[in-house]
């Protein structure tokens, strides 16, 4: 019996339908976690192969448990206590400049700025150091009041992001335990020959690995220097401040600047000059040229772009999914490149098979 091809086209078109309407409802569930699920999915291919060893000891199970246990041990919890050092240490140092500025005292500005303010206020149409004073006083209030409201903010949404904590290294275990069976159903979802599909997935799984163990180093290498370079120039806190330009360093461009550059600037206006101006050179040249230097020689072999394609592929990773985008801004260009040499590779074979008439 022949199937009328109109009713078998409408069945076609209603199925299809169907399918898009389930998975669209689907990307609405998973839409909130989307983020914590790819981070668990970076984690589990950085981590991987350590936990193949231990699964050779014990079974899948019990090491995707003990190496998610290993990943919260080192990595999540000094991040955790890091960060709430670093919000103690603002509210401390918001509730100091606010008891000062309420109680209608101007800020005490270094004597060095006093003498050159005079001296610039004698040769040029400047305010007098009154108005000046008031203008830093007004300032200094609207900074306190901003600074106060963004911590207020990232503290209400510290449970939102324990939840994101927990969904990444609950994903995480799960990720390791059943690696094998996701690798292998990823890889009959890709519409090409099994070499193309197995080449696609290392180069995917290689490209993961190395970003993240570069970044990692680069930023271990760039904390220490700048943990080092405070130390010698006497700068207090000089392990805590190396320890939050580690992870600082984990943002490209600017990264570590965002602690040694007000410290420089603050050094050279306390009348400091000299350690100012070191730790500006210092910053710049050594600190801030460990990336530069470091990364194109890490990620060489790992990768076909070059160093133009790989840093546009970080920022407008960092645009478009946060901090998530220095790992998969690269992934999804390496993987872009892929497929479209893939298609030309199967264009140019078409044309070989079946050569024009002449």
């Amino acid at each position: 019996m022949i199937k009328d091809p109109q009713h078998y086209a409408l069945s076609r078109v209603v199925f299809y339908l169907f399918i898009a309407i389930i998975f669209y409802l689907l990307y609405q569930m998973l839409q909130p976690f989307l983020v914590p699920l790819c981070w668990a999915g970076v984690l589990a291919v950085s981590v991987y192969p350590m936990h193949r060893k231990l699964q050779g000891r014990m079974t899948p199970r019990r090491a995707a448990l003990l190496t998610t246990f290993l990943v919260t041990l080192l990595l999540v919890l000094p991040a955790l206590g890091l960060a709430a050092e670093l919000v103690r240490q603002a509210y401390s140092g918001i509730s100091a400049l606010q008891g000062v500025l309420g109680d209608g005292r101007s800020p005490q500005l270094p004597p060095m700025l006093l003498s050159t303010w005079e001296w610039a206020q004698a040769h040029l149409p400047l305010p007098p150091m009154e108005e000046l004073k008031e203008m830093l006083n007004d300032g200094m209030k609207k900074a306190a009041a901003f600074v106060a409201g963004q911590t207020a903010a990232v503290a209400s949404k510290s449970a939102l992001f324990l939840l994101d904590l927990l969904v990444t290294l609950f994903a995480l275990y799960f990720c390791l335990r059943d690696g094998p069976r996701l690798a292998d159903y990823v890889r009959r979802l890709m519409p090409f020959s099994n070499i193309r599909r197995d080449r696609l997935l290392g180069q995917t799984r290689n490209l993961i690995f190395a970003s993240v163990t570069t970044s990692l180093l680069v930023a271990l290498v760039q904390g220490t220097l700048g943990g080092i370079i405070f130390f010698a120039l006497g700068i207090n806190g000089a392990l805590f401040w190396g320890l939050v330009m580690t992870f600082l360093a984990l943002l490209p461009a600017i990264g570590t600047a965002l602690v040694w550059l007000p410290t420089a600037l603050w050094l050279m206006a306390t009348g400091e000059i000299v350690s100012g101006i070191v730790l500006l050179g210092l910053g710049f040249g050594v600190i801030g040229m460990v990336d530069n230097l470091l990364r194109p020689i890490l990620m060489s072999g790992h990768s076909e772009m070059n160093e133009l394609l790989m840093f546009i592929s970080i920022l407008g990773g960092i645009a478009v999914f946060g901090f998530l985008g220095v790992v998969l801004g690269p992934v999804l260009m390496a993987t872009a490149m892929s497929l479209t040499k893939a298609y030309l590779e199967d264009d140019e074979k078409l044309r070989e098979e079946n050569p024009p008439i002449v």
